[in-house]
C-alpha cells in the first residue's frame, strides 16, 4: 500500500509538472507608451518610448510602428518627424498588444523673445554698399539669429525700415542695405539665419523684419518661412545689446561674447550671454 501511494504521488506530481509546462507560454500582456498625444511643428523630431511587459521571453516579440498618414507624420523605430500640417495616429504592436500616439503638426512657431544683441561689423567685405551685422534674438525657449546688411550709417542699431531676405547671392553687389542672408542659401550649410527651438531648429528662407522707434524705443516685428514651411512670426520691443567687433583690442569678456554668439544656432541652453 506504502509503494502504490508513493507511485500514485509521483504520477500526480508529474502530471501537474506536465500540465504547468503546456499551460506556460512566451506573450505580451501590457504594451504603453510614454504619450499619448503629442504636438509637432513641421521638420520637429522627436522619440516614443515603448514599455513592453509579458511572460516568458517576450524579446520574441519585437515592438513594430506604423503611421496612419505617412504624409503627416513618419516612424522609425520609435522616432518620429512631422513632414506636413495635419494629424496622424503612431500604432506601436508587441505580440497582440498595440498602444496609439496621436500627433498634431502644425505650420505656425510663435517665439516668445525677451532680449536681444547686435555684433556689428562694419563694411567687412569691402562692398561699398552697406554695413554686415549679426543679430540675436532669443527668449526662454527659442532663438532667432540673423545675418543682416545694414545702411553703412547704422552703426550701434538697426535702423528702422523693413529687412527683407534675399533670394541669390552671386555678387557682392547683392548685399544691398535691408536684406537678410537666408539659412538655406546653400546646400547642407549651418550658416547664415535659423531658428532654434527647444525640439527644433531650421534655416529661415524668406519674410521680413520690420523694425520701427519711437522715442528711442525700438519694435521688431517679424514675419518668416522656415526651409520647413512654418510660419515663424512674433516681436520684440527694447534695445538690442551691442558689441562693436571692429573693435580689436575689446576686452577679454566681449571676446567671449562674440565667439558665444556664434553657438547661439545650436546651443539655446548657452543664451544667458543675451541677458
Amino acid at each position: 500500500m506504502k509503494k502504490r501511494l508513493t507511485k500514485a504521488g509521483f504520477c500526480v506530481a508529474m502530471m501537474t509538472l506536465l500540465l504547468f509546462v503546456s499551460c506556460s507560454k512566451n506573450d505580451v500582456t501590457s504594451l504603453t507608451l510614454n504619450r499619448s498625444t503629442a504636438s509637432f511643428v513641421i521638420g520637429q523630431k522627436d522619440s516614443l518610448i515603448a514599455k513592453v511587459i509579458g511572460d516568458g521571453d517576450i524579446t520574441k516579440f519585437p515592438v513594430s510602428w506604423t503611421s496612419s498618414n505617412p504624409n503627416v507624420v513618419t516612424v522609425s523605430n520609435g522616432f518620429i518627424q512631422g513632414i506636413s500640417k495635419g494629424t496622424a495616429t503612431i500604432t506601436a504592436k508587441a505580440g497582440n498588444v498595440t498602444s496609439k500616439c496621436v500627433v498634431t503638426v502644425d505650420n505656425g512657431i510663435y517665439p516668445v523673445i525677451a532680449r536681444g544683441i547686435m555684433v556689428y561689423y562694419g563694411d567687412t567685405l569691402q562692398t561699398k554698399l552697406s554695413n554686415y551685422i549679426e543679430v540675436g534674438f532669443a527668449g526662454p525657449v527659442d532663438t532667432l539669429y540673423l545675418f543682416i546688411n545694414a545702411p553703412l550709417t547704422a552703426k550701434n542699431n538697426l535702423p528702422a525700415g523693413d529687412y527683407k531676405f534675399l533670394t541669390s547671392l552671386s555678387s557682392l553687389s547683392d548685399l544691398v542695405p535691408y536684406s537678410i542672408i537666408p539659412g538655406g542659401l546653400y546646400e547642407n550649410s549651418d550658416e547664415y539665419s535659423w531658428y532654434v527651438g527647444s525640439t527644433s531648429q531650421s534655416p529661415i528662407e524668406s519674410g521680413d523684419l520690420t523694425v520701427a522707434v519711437t522715442n528711442s524705443v525700438y519694435t521688431y516685428g517679424f514675419n518668416f518661412i522656415d526651409g520647413y514651411g512654418n510660419s515663424i512670426s512674433g516681436s520684440y520691443q527694447g534695445t538690442l545689446k551691442f558689441i562693436d567687433e571692429t573693435i580689436k583690442s575689446s576686452a577679454p569678456a566681449a571676446k567671449a561674447e562674440r565667439l558665444a554668439i556664434r553657438q547661439l544656432k545650436f546651443n539655446p541652453g548657452k543664451l544667458q550671454l543675451l541677458k
